[in-house]
């Protein structure tokens, strides 16, 4: 677990330096958790150099691929309450792909099987405004009510083939 847990804290200094460059931003509020599931996420569909670069911004690239998604998964269970608290976290994720899309089972497997990322086949073509509310409404349920708009309009378009998402 250590190297995980080395890794995450490493990027997430890393991200906090470089969104703390942007000028007079004084507040700033952002999960390196979440950016690292969804990343870990996109991980699990590359091969080669993207894979190694992604590793590679997430300080991961000396854990190999196995070890290093689960462990990501075992900590991101550890931190969640097992009982009722003040203080409660909730983390999701789901891959949306456009229909007709081929993807690889191994991909769709290895998702719900360190992420619980679960996929749901939406026609991105064809009815691009119903997919983009069927993810804002899966977002809205998922964060009970605290994230209701995550994709605006016009951002889905006959073109997207698969929305990543990651709630926590």
């Amino acid at each position: 677990m250590n190297p995980i847990v080395r890794a995450s804290n490493n990027f997430a200094f890393a991200l906090y330096k470089e969104l703390c460059k942007k000028e007079g931003e004084n507040n700033l509020f952002f999960s390196p958790l979440s950016v690292t599931a969804a990343l870990a996420l996109t991980h699990l569909g590359t091969k080669g150099k993207t894979a190694e670069e992604i590793k590679a911004t997430l300080h991961a690239k000396d854990i190999n691929d196995e070890e290093f998604h689960s462990a990501l998964s075992t900590l991101s269970q550890k931190l969640i309450p097992k009982e009722q608290s003040a203080c409660m976290l909730r983390l999701a994720n789901r891959v949306f792909a456009r229909k007709n899309f081929s993807v690889k089972e191994s991909f769709m497997t290895a998702t719900k099987k360190h992420y619980s990322a679960e996929a749901q086949v939406l026609d991105f073509a064809g009815e691009t405004e119903t997919s983009r509310k069927i993810i804002n409404e899966w977002v809205e349920d998922q964060t009970e009510g605290k994230v209701k708009e995550l994709i605006q309009p016009g951002v889905i378009c006959v073109d997207t083939a698969m929305v990543l998402v990651n709630a926590i």
